[in-house]
């Protein structure tokens, strides 16, 4: 093999690998938009139901609270760069991609303690387990 074969095998490598990444950026960003909607669909219709007041106004925080005035808030934070969706002091999500093939999954955490890949009637309940916890607070 001479050394432009080389070259050219080498650059090929790294077009290859450029676009397995860019798919791969592509999986999640599609999921995070999609989990980001569960949720904020989720706290909106749980917020319906418990008399919450929220504050929607950017697609980076969301914001609830009880009562007339934002004494005690219950903060969720969409970081679209780093694929993560966190309900402050509660339970955080994280889209990535799977180690074995091209699905994206999301993982929860909790204090940063991880409870693994969850689905979407999971997320459903730790959303609705944050928000209770924290009418109860």
């Amino acid at each position: 093999m001479d050394i432009e074969q080389f070259n050219r095998d080498q650059q090929q490598y790294e077009r290859d690998a450029m676009r397995v990444q860019a798919h791969h950026l592509a999986l999640k960003a599609d999921e995070f938009d999609r989990v980001s909607d569960l949720v904020r669909q989720e706290v909106r219709e749980h917020a319906r139901h418990l008399g919450l007041q929220i504050n929607d106004r950017n697609n980076y925080e969301y914001c609830a609270w009880a009562g007339t005035s934002p004494q005690r808030v219950l903060v969720i934070t969409f970081n679209k760069v780093r694929f993560e969706i966190e309900i402050k002091s509660h339970v955080a999500f994280r889209v990535d991609i799977a180690l074995t093939g091209d699905k994206p999954i999301v993982l929860a955490f909790r204090s940063g303690v991880p409870l693994g890949i969850q689905t979407d009637d999971e997320i459903i309940n730790l959303v609705r387990k944050a928000i209770e916890s924290f009418i109860r607070s």
